[in-house]
């Protein structure tokens, strides 16, 4: 695989196979000029667990509420401390943390970068109000803040 290009992929803990982008040696020897995705995966493991049940949630009936947080980090800071330290606070009814946005320029600085992420709140038995998303919200900017020394882009 290319380095840098490939994943593993696990089935409750276990490797059942590879995802990338062939090497270039393989490329070469298949007379391939350009990158090409491969898949190799073990079907026995995977067909074990057909057919297990599966349970499924309902249509969420009230909304999601979204709120959008950019920040600027060290570049050591990596996305899963900034995800476990939105979560260390607890808000019960954060329902998604998605990274949507990376970006490095020499104004951010040279070891640091901005990152961007969405928010969803939602509660099963009511609609949220503003107040309380918005409480949730400052909860995890001061975690972001005292855990991870990030600055909040404001704006």
């Amino acid at each position: 695989m290319e380095t840098g290009w490939a994943s593993e992929i696990l089935l409750d803990g276990e490797q059942i196979g590879l995802l990338g982008l062939m090497g270039p040696t393989l490329r070469h020897q298949s007379r391939m000029v350009g990158p090409m995705a491969v898949a190799e995966m073990k079907l026995l493991p995977l067909l074990a667990g057909f057919g297990r049940g599966v349970s499924f949630s309902g249509v969420p009936q009230f909304p999601a509420v979204r709120r959008d947080l950019a920040l600027v980090a060290p570049r050591a800071v990596r996305h899963q401390d900034i995800v476990d330290a939105i979560r260390r606070v607890g808000a019960t009814d954060l329902t998604g943390i998605t990274l949507f946005d990376i970006f490095e320029s020499k104004e951010i600085g040279r070891d640091r970068r901005s990152l961007a992420y969405t928010l969803e709140f939602r509660s099963p038995s009511r609609t949220l109000t503003d107040d309380e998303v918005n409480e949730s919200l400052q909860k995890a900017i001061r975690s972001l803040r005292e855990n991870l020394a990030v600055e909040i882009r404001e704006g």
